[in-house]
């Protein structure tokens, strides 16, 4: 993705790579905005929960993260790629064999995903911070967006699912 090599790119100053990020989030709302306009005109309710039960889920998870011990949930990172890797060959062989992917579990488990990512992704941004000495405002807050953005999107296939 072209803004994502941008936003990270250190040779770009920083006010220019925060405009990179503004501009990502600008074409990701743009990308879903048709299909958030559908699910308004369908039941409004929808996008509400989902603003307030992402909200809250991201300011939990990120307390999680912020105030346990000395980075203890760094561990993280294996689990979820493992998670993320047994998810991705499910899917490919219900493409290949024909079953269907879709459903709640695949979509709990996803959520589980996205929301362990928060806690890793926080947790790194702080030890980078803390141990390297790493303040790049624009990565850590594209980073931080795209797990924001991910579990709002989460969070609306399973009130749309219920």
């Amino acid at each position: 993705m072209y803004f994502t090599c941008k936003i990270t790119s250190s040779s770009e100053t920083e006010q220019m790579r925060m405009g990179y990020m503004w501009a990502l989030a600008f074409f990701l709302g743009f990308l879903v905005g048709p299909a958030m306009h559908h699910i308004a005109d369908v039941d409004p309710s929808i996008l509400i929960n989902a603003v307030v039960i992402t909200s809250i889920m991201f300011a939990s998870f990120s307390a999680i993260s912020l105030y346990s011990n000395r980075r203890s949930y760094l561990f993280l990172g294996g689990i979820i790629s493992s998670l993320v890797s047994c998810m991705f060959w499910f899917r490919m062989m219900g493409y290949m064999f024909g079953y269907s992917t879709h459903g709640m579990p695949y979509l709990l488990l996803s959520l589980f995903v996205a929301c362990m990512y928060i806690i890793y992704d926080t947790q790194m941004i702080i030890e980078k911070s803390e141990t390297m000495n790493m303040r790049d405002v624009p990565t850590n807050t594209m980073v931080l967006f795209m797990d924001l953005f991910d579990l709002f999107i989460k969070i609306v296939q399973l009130l749309m699912e219920m």
